[in-house]
């Protein structure tokens, strides 16, 4: 098994390695523009490069019966970043590309019953909540609000990255008591590789590799609530920065009679790198992100407090980088 961990770690560097020749070829290269940080035009070809753990998962899964069940996840994780891809090639319209996740994704609910949140469990009250007939509607209204706010977040080298990679082995960790699979294994390879490409500015991931990260991570979090009793605030909580932060932006641009979706430089994520710089912008907001389930994890303190203070911190930041936020 080992042999197919390496060979990953090569095809990625290398894929990363020649990023710019593999953006030439498919003409996939994010210029410059009055809305966007980067200076020079740059290879959106992280969508393609993500694909890699998934192709090598299946070969190295190829005679395991249990692997076969993760086959439609690897279409819907395919289907979506199809919708990037197009998306970095002709820039679809926001209300196009979400009715297209809409699709994609009630097909996928309809074939994997995994994929659909039952239930959601309260460890304050020690009770679960069934959602019954609605469950389908919910499941589907939760994947398209963590779709959008992962991909809004998507503006800075790196953020989503590492949100991806930190949920991943958090999961891992809490969740499942260090119970790693192939995928799992394969994904933190090449993120990690990616990160440090994506942090130096040599490449994006584009469109298509944000969907392709959003798609995973909604099933990533979706499946742990499937099978494992876990604390709702526990599942949420690292969501809660980027979840915010999409309520504030839309809050702001309708009362301004604006596109919600229109892209601005008005994020959580870009005022910290305008008043902080990168690394300080990336530490902040990772810390946000995770510190209300490490610290419950770590030492107990109840999580909905811990968000509650996040929350205020995230505000209090946001005031004090004198951002108009009304």
């Amino acid at each position: 098994m080992i042999y197919y961990f390496i060979f990953a770690f090569l095809v990625v560097f290398n894929l990363c390695f020649f990023s710019n020749v593999i953006a030439k070829k498919t003409k996939l290269i994010d210029y410059p523009h009055k809305d966007k940080i980067h200076a020079k035009p740059t290879p959106l070809v992280g969508g393609i490069i993500l694909l890699t753990p998934f192709l090598v998962s299946i070969f190295a899964q190829y005679n395991d019966d249990k692997a076969s069940l993760l086959y439609s996840l690897y279409l819907y994780i395919f289907l979506i970043f199809l919708i990037g891809l197009i998306d970095d090639k002709v820039e679809l319209n926001a209300y196009n590309k979400i009715l297209f996740l809409i699709l994609v994704s009630v097909l996928f609910l309809f074939i994997d019953k995994s994929f659909v949140i039952e239930k959601i469990y309260f460890q304050t009250f020690d009770k679960e909540y069934y959602f019954g007939k609605s469950k389908f509607l919910v499941t589907l209204l939760c994947i398209i609000l963590l779709f959008i706010a992962i991909n809004m977040a998507d503006g800075i080298n790196g953020l989503i990255i590492l949100i991806v990679l930190i949920s991943l082995i958090i999961f891992n960790l809490i969740f499942k008591s260090l119970n790693f699979n192939i995928l799992s294994i394969l994904m933190i390879i090449t993120l990690v590789i990616l990160f440090f490409f994506n942090y130096s500015g040599k490449l994006f991931l584009g469109d298509s590799g944000a969907s392709l990260l959003a798609s995973y991570l909604i099933y990533l979090t979706i499946y742990e609530n499937y099978n494992y009793k876990i604390d709702v605030f526990k599942v949420i909580s690292p969501f809660m920065v980027i979840g915010f932060d999409m309520v504030r932006l839309f809050f702001i641009r309708i009362l301004n009679k604006k596109n919600p979706f229109k892209r601005d430089n008005m994020h959580f994520h870009h005022i910290l790198y305008t008043n902080f710089g990168l690394n300080l912008a990336l530490t902040v907001y990772i810390f946000l992100s995770f510190a209300p389930i490490i610290i419950n994890h770590l030492f107990g303190i109840n999580i909905l407090l811990l968000i509650l203070l996040i929350i205020a911190i995230y505000f209090f930041l946001l005031i004090k980088t004198k951002i108009k936020i009304n």
